[in-house]
Order: structure tokens, then sequence, then C-alpha cells
């Protein structure tokens, strides 16, 4: 089994113009099955976690010298050929069909292999604004299906010490596959713990990674590295094709606790006592000055 995924450089999607075409990406001959076939998946991606709709884009293929063909959507077939001369013989055919998500996928049959050979894939925006695309190569239908994952570079957060507190990163899936994250991802003895884990993530999809963080008992920073151990074996560190958040949580100190209030209530009429001692409850009660021992409605009132 085998795959490579576009662009590739792995760094971001392709962007192609209203109208415009991308430029043209060359690609390996990969071929698997009984009867030499190659998969090409692409997925046209959307701006808000779903799928753009609108119109599908154009596909054109060329391989070795041929001639670029433009792919015909299924069940049309478009014959390929590897040279320039009208007598050539058609090496390969190719259709496309469109799946769910804005996913298309291209199915190109061989009936001259050749492992040397280099292909060529440029993609036609058809919609009225800017769209861009991923798209992967493979031997089978299986391996064309491989997720792209996107998430915040950095997180920040803060709690009172000894308190905590969540932050949720959104996870965006720009690939051709379901994006699947599991547990785990994060060094020992941090004081982050992922509590809201996505299920699987489907292509032009999105979902929220959420963790928690205890503050430490002593004030400030504290940092710790999240790597997703995702299926996408391609990602990078880039803010467009990212694996990895640098989690940084700050431990506030505690505010001092307020003074007591002042005691509103003063010298007693009876006696020498300066001021009504607490505790005060009610009306009733006694100053807790030895000395006195009136009630606090022989105290002088609050001003």
């Amino acid at each position: 089994m085998a795959f490579a995924v576009f662009p590739a450089s792995h760094i971001a999607p392709v962007s192609v113009s209203s109208g415009g075409v991308s430029v043209a990406a060359n690609f390996a001959e990969t071929v698997g099955g009984p009867l030499p076939t190659m998969f090409l998946r692409v997925v046209k991606l959307g701006k808000d976690c779903s799928a753009p709709g609108g119109a599908d884009p154009t596909l054109m293929l060329r391989a070795g010298t041929g001639a670029a063909v433009t792919v015909k959507k299924a069940p049309s077939l478009v014959s390929v050929r590897d040279g320039q001369q009208a007598n050539d013989a058609p090496m390969a055919t190719a259709h496309y069909k469109a799946e769910p998500g804005n996913v298309y996928l291209v199915i190109i049959r061989l009936s001259l292999p050749d492992p040397n050979r280099v292909w060529q894939l440029s993609v036609r925006n058809n919609d009225a604004e800017l769209m861009s695309f991923t798209w992967v190569v493979a031997d089978s239908d299986a391996d064309s299906r491989q997720p792209w994952v996107t998430m915040p570079t950095a997180l920040r957060c803060e709690a009172l010490e000894g308190e905590s507190a969540t932050v949720t990163a959104r996870v965006a899936n720009r690939g051709t596959g379901l994006l699947s994250l599991p547990a785990g991802g994060l060094p020992e003895g941090t004081p982050f713990q992922v509590v809201g884990l996505p299920t699987d993530i489907e292509p032009n999809g999105c979902a929220e990674l959420t963790f928690s963080f205890t503050a430490p008992n002593t004030p400030g920073e504290t940092n710790a590295l999240y790597t997703a151990d995702t299926n996408d074996s391609t990602a990078t560190t880039t803010p467009e094709h990212n694996g990895r958040i640098t989690l940084v949580g700050n431990a506030l100190a505690r505010p001092p606790d307020p003074p007591d209030p002042p005691n509103p209530f003063g010298r007693c009429f009876i006696c020498a006592c300066p001021q009504f001692k607490p505790p005060l409850v009610g009306p009733r009660d006694r100053c807790g000055n030895q000395n006195c021992r009136h009630v606090l409605s022989q105290h002088l009132p609050p001003q």
C-alpha cells in the first residue's frame, strides 16, 4: 500500500482564485490491484467547518509527455496518452465521482503502467470565490482517504492558584479521509489534562478539543506541549497543517482577605467602655468587654 499527500510540502492547502487554475503538481505513478489502478482523491475546502458546496472543480491530468486532458464525471471516460502524437495509443482511462463533503475520487485505470512515469494534476476553480484544495494519490481506494489536521499552535488560560479552568481548541480536518484523535498527547506531571476529546472528524469537518488547567499553588506561568497522536502521518508544525499545541497556563495569586469592617457602635452610655466589642448578633447582645457587658442599645449608634 502506498500513498502521497499533496501539496507535497504539507504546509498549507493550494488556494485557487475564482476561474483560476492551480500550478500543475507532479506525482509519481502509484498503482495497485490486479487491474493496474491509481486512485486520486481531491477535497475542496470550506471556511466554516462545513463543505462549501458550489460547482465541481475541473480536474486536469497529464501523463509523461502527453497533453493535459480534462477528467470527465462517471460514467463517462477520458483517454490519457503519454505522447503528443495523434496516433499514440491511450495508456490509461480516467473518470471522477463526486462524494459527500466536496470530495472527488478520480479513478485511473492503466493498460500500460510505467513506474518511472511522472503525472501532473491541475485544478480549475469554477466557484465565484477563492477556494483551497488538498489531494491524495494512492494505489488503493482506502489509502486515498487521508486526513489533514489543523489546530491552533498555542492556547492560553488562567486560574487562581489551586483552582481550575478550561480552554478549547477547534480541530479541523482538511483532508480526504477521517481524522482520528486518540487519548493522550500530554507529558506526565503537567497541570493540563484532556477533558473533551472529539470523535472521528469527517473531511471538511471540525470538532472541539478541551483541556483543563489546574493552577499550581505558586503564582506564575506553566507550559506544556500537547502532541496529537492522530492518524495524520504528514502533519507539520505550520499553522495550516499542525498537530501540536503549546499550552500556557497562568496561576494567579489570590487577593488578600479584606480587613474586618470597623465596628459601627461606639462608647457605652452607662460606663466608660469606649466601643461595643463583638460578637454582634442581635440588639440584646451584650458587649464582649468584661468591664462593660451592657447591651448594644446602650452604646452610641453609628453616625
